[in-house]
């Protein structure tokens, strides 16, 4: 009788929301929740958890872990991402949660976060070309590029769905304005995404074109993981043309019409033009048309992780991506 497959858990504390994923090693999903919170709108403007905030965290965590175990999960990782990194009482969040369920909460750095995504983006496989993650959350943009032989290269900016969303639009549709706006406040973060590490490909053409290189250089495949590209795949493909055509819909349709339409969120439905911007300018600045998105990501990577390296998982992620042991990843952070 065959043996019956490890089932692992993984629980992550994020900037708009907390999610579950329980899955087999090999990745079969059993069960995933997601349950809205807003914490870096409250981070920004408090610089710590509230308490109200904090019960919050704990409960969703509690019920979590209830149902991770009811789905039969052998281990159960907790991941604080970029709110508790900034909360300057996250480690009051952590002792609760040690109290409440006996499980350690470890809040990874960016680094790790970013090859959390990667490897589960790739479902734990070395890519065989250039690939790039690029994360777009409600306040930040994960952006991890693999190339092969060099370990990730990770760089983070201030650019995401919320954060742009609040700063420009109060119109419900946004109006053409803001929606400019909008093109235009990601277009000018993203100028500070490093050329060093991220080149731009017209300017890598024509430096091969110099040096009499006529094939072209290999292209980055891109993958958009995270809420805000799964949220603008129902609308349609991650490409330019139809992101354009996303764009102009969003300005006609009201948040409400956009749930009904496509089973959005109200929350997620309000950053869904912002999020089209982010996508677009990020594909333009790659040279590319079209990029493919992915509903695996940190949380599939974390499941992958401790089902092969147990609780030693945090220092041991680079084998994962090719690395050899130990080796971490190399960031620019802005």
């Amino acid at each position: 009788m065959p043996a019956r497959p490890e089932v692992l858990a993984a629980i992550d504390v994020g900037s708009s929301s907390i999610n579950l994923l329980a899955a087999t090693s090999a990745l079969e999903r059993i069960d995933q929740r997601s349950e809205l919170l807003s914490l870096a709108e409250a981070i920004e403007r408090h610089g710590r958890i509230e308490p109200d905030d904090r019960g919050l965290i704990l409960n969703a965590i509690e019920d979590y872990v209830d149902l991770a175990r009811g789905a039969g999960a052998t281990r159960i990782t907790l991941i604080g991402t970029e709110p508790l990194r900034r909360a300057a009482n996250a480690s009051e969040v952590v002792a609760l949660v040690r109290k409440a369920t006996g499980l350690a909460l470890r809040i990874v750095t960016l680094e790790q976060e970013a090859q959390l995504a990667f490897i589960g983006a790739c479902a734990g496989r070395v890519p065989d070309r250039p690939t790039a993650v690029l994360d777009i959350g409600s306040s930040t943009t994960l952006i991890s590029l693999h190339r092969a032989g060099v370990p990730l290269t990770v760089q983070t900016l201030k650019l995401g769905s919320a954060r742009l969303t609040w700063t420009i639009v109060e119109h419900d549709p946004p109006t053409e304005r803001e929606l400019g706006r909008l093109a235009d406040g990601a277009r000018e973060t993203l100028a500070e995404l490093s050329e060093t590490a991220f080149p731009d490909p017209q300017v890598v053409q024509r430096g091969r074109s110099r040096l009499g290189l006529a094939q072209p250089a290999e292209p980055v495949r891109a993958i958009f993981v995270g809420a805000t590209a799964t949220n603008l795949a129902r609308l349609g493909p991650l490409s330019r043309t139809a992101l354009a055509d996303d764009v102009r819909l969003l300005g006609v349709l009201s948040v409400g019409e956009v749930v009904r339409r496509y089973g959005v969120r109200p929350q997620r439905a309000r950053q869904l033009a912002a999020g089209a911007q982010i996508v677009d300018a990020l594909l333009e600045r790659l040279g590319l048309e079209q990029g493919a998105v992915s509903d695996a990501s940190l949380r599939d990577g974390a499941i992958l992780a401790a089902a092969r390296f147990g609780d030693d998982w945090p220092s041991r992620l680079g084998e994962l991506l090719g690395d050899p042991p130990q080796a971490g990843a190399t960031s620019s952070s802005h």
